[in-house]
């Protein structure tokens, strides 16, 4: 039996072409939402040594963690909208 390490398995957007070329930035992002990834698949808890902490998810806290050219956690954006889609959506899988 050949053993693959988790990380080989881990998505990322290496594989994706694009014109433009990677720099720092990006090769960071990418390591550290690979990172998020395998901790979450080893465990159900994305976070790790080193990583900016990612919120738990509550019922009555909407927080979430931004990936871009910084980490940061804040309010869910457009909570209202998502919200009535939620509504919208589960009264139609309740008619089907």
């Amino acid at each position: 039996m050949h053993f693959i390490p988790e990380k080989s398995l881990t998505p990322t957007t290496r594989c994706i072409p694009s014109d433009r070329p990677w720099e720092v930035v990006d090769r960071v992002l990418a390591e550290t939402m690979s990172s998020y990834w395998v901790n979450f698949a080893e465990d159900g808890d994305p976070n790790g040594e080193g990583l900016p902490q990612w919120p738990v998810a509550k019922p009555d806290d909407y927080q979430t963690i931004f990936f871009g050219d910084s980490l940061h956690v804040e309010e869910v954006p457009m909570r209202e909208q998502l919200e009535l889609l939620d509504r919208i959506y589960s009264v139609r899988l309740d008619q089907e």
